[in-house]
């Protein structure tokens, strides 16, 4: 009876997380604001502010790639010789971006650059992928590359998540290396 109501504690835990990340992906997509966030006013059209250039909205050199972990955007960038990380956002660093480097190597061995306004996330970025891809829907990117094994924290999302980006699902190194410089 112990196993049963232990299976019970557990499946109430992972509906409890599946919801808040359903919240979580509501709000990103628009969907679901909670009540005291009030939106815009439309803006007059004699009206000109300053434009914000979003962090990811750049073009993307030869051996340079954009990732998200947390709330925090990283630029990495592999001249040949050695691999800069800068974190445009913050002071924080990150641990792990071996996929990251592989990528901006790839991108110097075939002298392509990746589209702009790309990120590719590695399986450590995604440990909180709503907030991954809210980061990089309000930082500009247009295109997220993302491990197939976090496919499931999207479950229940709003359909309109894959209109706000496109959203790209790698199973490996090497099929997410076909898909950004295609096979030879």
């Amino acid at each position: 009876m112990s196993e049963l109501s232990e299976l019970i504690k557990i499946n109430k835990n992972i509906q409890e997380q599946n919801e808040e990340i359903i919240r979580l992906l509501k709000i990103i997509a628009g969907e679901g604001m909670p009540s005291y966030v009030k939106m815009p006013s439309p803006i007059p059209e004699d009206y000109h502010e300053v434009e914000h250039k979003s962090l990811l909205e750049n073009v993307i050199d030869i051996g340079e790639v954009y990732f998200v972990e947390g709330e925090h955007v990283y630029k990495l960038t592999f001249n040949g010789d050695e691999t800069l990380v800068e974190n445009l956002n913050g002071s924080a660093e990150v641990d792990d971006y071996s996929l990251q480097e592989m990528v901006a190597m790839q991108s110097l061995m075939k002298a392509r650059s990746l589209d702009d306004n790309t990120v590719v996330l590695s399986k450590e970025n995604v440990l909180n992928l709503p907030l991954a891809l809210k980061v990089c829907y309000e930082e500009g990117a247009e295109t997220v590359f993302i491990p197939w094994s976090a496919m499931a924290q999207l479950v229940g999302a709003p359909e309109n998540i894959m209109t706000l980006m496109k959203l790209n699902f790698y199973k490996n190194e090497d099929e997410l290396m076909d898909m950004l410089f295609g096979g030879e």
